[in-house]
């Protein structure tokens, strides 16, 4: 259970710290590539890698040294001037998308980026509406929380946002299409931008049939809607190729990056295909954040994809992936009450059965806190419905089977089986 001195302090300083979230006791102090130690020293395997930010591990020494060897030339810039290496960055991060996209900016955070996005859509387009999937994700600014789960926690929610039903299975894809087909129809001509993850991370974890994205695809195409894709979760590697987009053969006109792309370090972006960056080219679209395309987080973003390469962690995401998800199966075989195993590369996860939650009880938090004393970081959504399982690039088999050791004993006990 949580260290007596994570006790202490929460109950001494818990108050300093607003309640924004439902924070669970152990304080951290220190990481080391796939574990973290909290200030009792009791070891945690992190199968969060940060907030999946954390492609590499904690502490991993090149990055370090990486960050060190930019931090004493030059970290940040006017809104007006560049520094050498946000020109290479930006020409590794294109060189990667195979052409697809010409030029983009550097930014800090996911919500950022999609703000971004959302408003040079609008912008280019001279049109105000917006559609997105109803159960995406795409960050808590206003904008960005108005195209995330249908806008219900945008207060106000961003006028002229509509909503477009995910196919969870094949065999709702029909109908999904359908109604994103009424939705373009009924405002023709109105609709600036489809925003969409191509694997819905917080919303589910939902692998929409790569049929929908490409019927998605033609409907924007026939109604000149730009669609952008926000692969904050899964790029750089997560699902085996740099970007989802790639392994599912559907690309979209912006392209939104995050989380993995800073390696913990806070980096983000755009991307825009050739159409519409010579659109802002030619128009007045200006933009001025105190950290955009800052020398430091471009030399980041350059050592994550030059490290990846160098690693050939691609290939390893993908085979390392299937072997995680190989052993949930087998967990899900062995326990009833693990369910819908799933996943590509090490973008993984898995359900609870719905009846155990009856009357009113909540098993996934039992199952998260019996996990956590068995020294495991595991996170889950949809009111502890649905577990992430997405750790870092580096996870060993060993640890794998510490894991999947520690979560069969805390199903079959959650279970009762």
């Amino acid at each position: 259970m949580p260290s007596s001195e994570s006790l202490g302090l929460w109950e001494e300083k818990g108050k300093l710290v607003l309640p924004t979230n439902q924070f669970i006791e152990p304080i951290l102090e220190i990481g080391s590539g796939s574990f973290v130690w909290d200030i009792d020293g009791k070891k945690y395997l992190d199968l969060n890698c940060g907030q999946f930010c954390l492609c590499f591990g904690h502490n991993y020494a090149p990055f370090i040294e990486a960050v060190n060897r930019q931090l004493a030339k030059i970290t940040h810039t006017n809104t007006n001037t560049l520094s050498s290496v946000v020109f290479q960055s930006l020409e590794k991060l294109i060189e990667i998308t195979e052409g697809a996209f010409t030029a983009g900016i550097l930014l800090s955070t996911g919500s950022e980026a999609v703000e971004f996005a959302l408003r040079f859509a609008k912008s280019i387009s001279r049109r105000e509406k917006m559609a997105a999937l109803d159960h995406g994700y795409h960050g808590l600014s206003l904008g960005s929380q108005s195209v995330s789960n249908s806008g219900k926690w945008a207060i106000p929610r961003v006028a002229g946002t509509l909503v477009v039903p995910v196919p969870k299975h094949q065999d709702e894809v029909v109908a999904c299409l359908a109604a994103a087909k009424r939705v373009l129809d009924e405002n023709r001509g109105e609709i600036a931008a489809f925003i969409m993850e191509p694997i819905l991370g917080a919303g589910g974890m939902i692998f929409p049939p790569i049929d929908f994205l490409k019927e998605v695809r033609a409907m924007c195409d026939q109604n000149d809607v730009i669609l952008i894709f926000d692969e904050c979760q899964t790029g750089f590697g997560r699902t085996g190729r740099w970007f989802c987009y790639q392994k599912y053969g559907v690309t979209p006109d912006m392209l939104i990056f995050g989380k993995l792309s800073g390696a913990g370090f806070p980096v983000s972006g755009v991307l825009m295909n050739d159409r519409l960056t010579e659109g802002m080219r030619h128009g007045t679209q200006t933009h001025f954040s105190s950290h955009q395309n800052d020398p430091l987080p471009a030399a980041v973003l350059l050592f994550v994809i030059e490290e990846i390469e160098r690693l050939n962690l691609l290939e390893v995401t993908e085979n390392v992936g299937k072997v995680l998800l190989g052993k949930i199966s087998d967990v899900a075989r062995r326990r009833r009450a693990l369910v819908d195993p799933r996943g590509i590369g090490l973008m993984t996860a898995f359900n609870l059965d719905e009846r155990l939650f009856a009357d009113g009880k909540n098993p996934g938090h039992e199952l998260t806190q019996l996990l956590l004393s068995s020294g495991v970081l595991i996170q889950s959504i949809s009111r502890g419905r649905i577990f992430r399982v997405m750790p870092n690039f580096f996870i060993s088999m060993e640890d794998i089977d510490f894991f999947i050791e520690a979560l069969d004993a805390a199903v079959e006990k959650v279970a009762n089986e």
